[in-house]
């Protein structure tokens, strides 16, 4: 803007310039009401923390002795590469006889399971999801009849070690499904391995609908 007032005046042209208003002027001339509204709009347009479940985690995954439980603590913190691995899993679990392209973590799944199948604690955990429109009517058949209501997880599933966790996890789950969902909790005993510092997990869990 100087450049362009300097360049006016070469020119012969008249030029006032106003005086630059001093930020301790401007604030001085302004009401009192106004700076206090401005410091409260400040305060609520400040973005809420994300919730993090993981924080303070403070699990030992250095070497390769630990290369299982940092796999399975991945799979649970980072949703993307969780999916990965879950696609390979159902692969192998339900389409065995032709891999096709997506068995690139075969290996991985292989150590996340053997980790979580060697697991000797066994306690009470919560797993938390949606189940899409025609699952849901499926559960809700089976809870029907719990006498069929025989129920398999493939793989090695990641439940939360509290119920408070669980209902967090839920609070924004299915809002970019497409379809409505139902949110669902199961209570269930289970013997795993916990890691992640709020995660259990549990190799193959099956068993039939309880109370509901």
């Amino acid at each position: 803007m100087k450049a362009v007032l300097a360049g006016l005046k070469e020119c012969g042209a008249t030029v006032e310039e106003e005086p630059a208003m001093e930020e301790k002027e401007m604030d001085e001339d302004a009401p009192a009401e106004m700076m206090e509204g401005e410091g409260d709009m400040m305060m609520e347009l400040q973005p809420e923390a994300a919730w993090n479940p993981y924080e303070g985690d403070a699990g030992d995954y250095a070497g390769a002795g630990n290369l299982p439980l940092f796999l399975l603590a991945a799979s649970a913190k980072q949703p993307y590469f969780g999916d990965l691995l879950r696609r390979s899993m159902i692969d192998w679990e339900f389409n065995y006889e032709d891999k096709g392209e997506s068995m690139d973590f075969e290996n991985a799944l292989g150590m996340m399971a053997a980790a979580a199948e060697s697991g000797s604690t066994k306690k009470e955990v919560f797993l938390a999801g949606c189940h899409g429109e025609e699952d849901w009517g499926s559960v809700q058949a089976m809870i029907a009849d719990k006498e069929k209501s025989d129920i398999l997880f493939p793989g090695a599933v990641a439940a939360w070690t509290t119920e408070e966790n669980a209902k967090k996890a839920l609070e924004k789950a299915g809002e970019k499904s497409g379809q409505t969902c139902q949110k669902v909790i199961y209570k269930v005993e289970a013997t795993g391995v916990e890691g992640a510092h709020c995660r259990f997990f549990i190799h193959r869990l099956s068993g039939k609908f309880g109370d509901v």
